[in-house]
């Protein structure tokens, strides 16, 4: 029985790191925070190909607010467009959007990653249409995508 006094000692060492450990593993469960898909929505990349450059567009809606990510691919043209100005986005309404903000690569080379943001989008919205102008000798490439709610 002297050994008691350790074993007790012991066990209350083993069960409180359980209950940290648990605490730990399974999170606050009581964090007001609404979950990641109920905050963001992401939509089906698309590519188009025309010319001698490949473009990805991939929507993506936080809340209110639109991003598209955009990849640029060429070994031929100078990618020196400003997206700002040769970019829009229109709904099923025709509504145009312009981009707020490019967050990515600045203008120049041969190949261009980054995102056009988009504020105001109506609610109603049923479909998204993306048009960027004049990217190596193209007049215009066209992406579109249905909006589910």
């Amino acid at each position: 029985m002297k050994y008691k006094k350790f074993i007790i000692i012991g066990v209350g060492i083993v069960a409180v790191l359980l209950a940290v450990f648990t605490i730990w593993k399974t999170g606050d469960k009581t964090s007001s925070a609404p979950p990641i898909d109920a905050m963001q929505k992401q939509f089906q990349a698309q590519s188009a190909t025309e010319g001698s450059v490949t473009i990805s567009a991939t929507p993506m809606r936080i809340g209110d607010e639109w991003k598209i990510d955009l990849v640029f691919d060429t070994h031929s043209v100078e990618l020196d467009q400003d997206l700002l100005a040769n970019a829009a986005l229109y709904d099923d309404a025709s509504w145009e959007y312009r981009p707020v903000s490019w967050e990515g690569d600045q203008p120049g080379g041969h190949h261009r990653k980054g995102t056009l943001a988009f504020l105001g989008i109506r609610e109603s919205t049923r479909t998204l249409t993306l048009v960027i102008k004049d990217i190596g000798g193209i007049p215009e490439r066209i992406f579109n995508w249905t909006v589910t709610k």
